[in-house]
């Protein structure tokens, strides 16, 4: 089964979306940081050497709550959702888009639910 590998750089108190896939897992491992991952009903904290399973079909999103940038290593699986990144980044989409981000992710069977929980 083939995969995709994600290096994400998370600032002080920058959340993702609240969403699910339809398609894959995800697994995201800690490098730096301090991170809360909602899993469902679970709400948990996280840091250095943690992991968080994220299987399809179940509601998610992390944070940085930690006081220095984080870095997660994300691998989902099987391979694809990276192109949805590619097609944001080369529409040119941000936060002032969100519709289209929306409209997008549906495309690659990725729903936005909303923001994080609190």
């Amino acid at each position: 089964m083939d995969a995709s590998v994600i290096e994400e750089i998370v600032p002080p108190g920058v959340a993702g979306p609240w969403h699910r896939h339809s398609r894959e897992d995800e697994v995201s491992y800690v490098i730096e940081g301090t991170f809360r991952i909602w899993r469902g009903e679970e709400v948990f904290d996280i840091g250095p050497g943690g992991v968080a399973l994220l299987p399809r079909d179940q509601a998610h999103t992390f944070q940085n709550v930690g006081s220095t940038t984080g870095r997660l290593l994300t691998v989902v699986t099987p391979a694809g959702l990276e192109r949805f990144f590619q097609e944001v980044a080369e529409r040119g989409l941000g936060e002032d888009d969100l519709d289209e981000v929306v409209a997008v992710a549906a495309e690659f069977g990725v729903e936005i639910l909303g923001p994080p929980p609190e």
